[in-house]
């Protein structure tokens, strides 16, 4: 039986739980996933053990998800703990899964998985530094969230130059952001129930600031901005 594997990628507090729960409704199996938390109301939609693993593995290469690693190198023990978790999985055709992390851990992934099918959501670089600082204000400034935003959008872009896959730009109207949903919808195949029942995990409390304002940004990262913009769909 040939499987098909969906992987949803983008930074953090970028839309990608919006993303995927999305395609979740729409019927794509994801399994054990976070459905509430302090900073999500709806989850962030991330599977338990595979967020947890990942998070374990940029901790074990000296990082984190707010310090990624410029090399990842997993343990056998780690590579295992995957195998094991995407068994889960094993008994269904097609089945997806999101953590931001991915985008610098994907190649492994890709080696336990088998090779898989890229979605991305990307979101304004102000919001999400804004939302990351008031989040976590101890970690850093706006400045330190600007910058980390650019470390995994700029993967996004090197993955989908490979790739080219459909990117979703979490900060459009809703009606657009709605028929942008409808087309990834169709772009993956996927089914369940009409358009509009597909797109009812969607609600304005979800984007507490939307904003595609690029006055003041640093020219790498509006660079990194303007790229997104372009090839998203």
């Amino acid at each position: 039986m040939k499987k098909e594997v969906i992987c949803i990628l983008g930074m953090h507090r970028s839309g990608t739980s919006c993303l995927a729960g999305s395609l979740q409704y729409a019927g794509l199996y994801l399994g054990n996933v976070h459905v509430e938390n302090k900073f999500n109301l709806k989850g962030n939609r991330e599977h338990i053990l595979i967020n947890k693993l990942q998070e374990d593995v940029l901790v074990e290469n000296e990082g984190s998800w707010f310090r990624p690693p410029g090399t990842i190198i997993w343990s056998k023990t780690n590579y295992v703990k995957l195998c094991g978790i995407v068994s889960e999985f094993n008994s269904y055709p097609r089945w997806g899964f999101k953590d931001p992390r991915s985008v610098f851990t994907l190649p492994v992934l890709e080696k336990c998985i088998g090779s898989v099918c890229c979605v991305g959501s990307f979101r304004n670089p102000f919001s999400v530094a804004n939302s990351l600082q008031r989040r976590n204000p101890n970690i850093g400034d706006q400045s330190f969230w600007m910058d980390l935003w650019n470390k995994y959008n700029m993967r996004l872009i090197e993955i989908w130059e490979e790739r080219r896959f459909p990117i979703i730009n979490f900060d459009k109207k809703d009606t657009e952001y709605l028929e942008d949903l409808n087309k990834i919808y169709d772009v993956l195949g996927l089914e369940g129930g009409d358009k509009d029942s597909r797109s009812l995990f969607f609600d304005t409390s979800m984007r507490a600031e939307v904003s595609e304002e690029a006055e003041g940004l640093p020219g790498n990262i509006l660079a990194t901005y303007r790229r997104l913009q372009e090839i998203s769909i």
